[in-house]
């Protein structure tokens, strides 16, 4: 029997980013928004992510090479998130994936350390400037800058090892089951091929460094390397650089 019956590798795979289903050409709904107020609610909440990103990962020492901050965009109850709006490929910014929970979309979305302000310029300008379009009747069209975008995110937060859980069942393992799971990490330089490092989670997202270097399997493939690592539950997370 071969060692990883799960993987199936027929003949040659090309790697894929994340692309986010088609939605219709319907009117994107999202919920009103007080434009001053919930731009500020979303730039303090993204400074937030960045002053803790940066104090976790200057703790950990295998951190310290680490490219990007995750972050996870919550939408409100019953309606979505702009998931399309929130990728940005030029700038490295990728959705990394998108779940439904109690009603809300969830994404998680990788966002290279020196980019968040590209989320901070959208939520001051959102608050501040408006687009102006003439109609052909002579009156003037407003709307806010990033629209669509910023009134589809009801709150943003660092993401903690659960919103990586995507499995239709919605329950991650206990933390005494012994699992095995496979992380994809992309690889920029050759010196990356191959390494990883695990941090430790208690139930707020708090990182404590358990090891680093090659978890048990690696399958390297084009531009994306595929490890095989083992953990107690959900205790334990993956992080490569991307």
């Amino acid at each position: 029997m071969p060692a990883y019956p799960h993987f199936v590798l027929p003949a040659n795979g090309q790697p894929e980013a994340y692309t986010a289903p088609g939605g219709g050409s319907g009117t994107f709904l999202a919920p009103p928004r007080d434009r001053p107020r919930h731009a500020q609610k979303l730039l303090n909440q993204i400074r937030a992510v960045r002053d803790s990103a940066e104090e976790q990962l200057g703790k950990s020492p295998a951190t310290s090479d680490v490219h990007f901050i995750p972050v996870a965009f919550e939408s409100a109850p019953d309606h979505a998130l702009a998931i399309d709006s929130l990728e940005n490929k030029p700038a490295g910014i990728r959705v990394v994936n998108v779940r439904t929970e109690d009603q809300k979309q969830i994404a998680v979305v990788a966002v290279p350390k020196d980019k968040i302000y590209h989320f901070e310029k959208r939520f001051v300008e959102f608050g501040a400037k408006d687009r102006v379009r003439t109609e052909p009747d002579g009156t003037e069209k407003r709307t806010a800058f990033h629209q669509k975008l910023v009134t589809s995110i009801e709150d943003l937060r660092l993401v903690v090892l659960r919103d990586y859980y995507t499995d239709s069942d919605g329950q991650p393992p206990p933390k005494d089951e012994v699992i095995w799971w496979e992380v994809s990490c992309a690889v920029l330089e050759q010196s990356d091929r191959g390494r990883l490092h695990v941090e430790g989670l208690d139930g707020r997202g708090r990182a404590g460094r358990l090891g680093a270097g090659r978890p048990q399997g690696t399958i390297e493939s084009g531009e994306h390397d595929l490890h095989r690592v083992g953990s107690a539950g959900m205790a334990a997370q993956a992080g490569c650089r991307v």
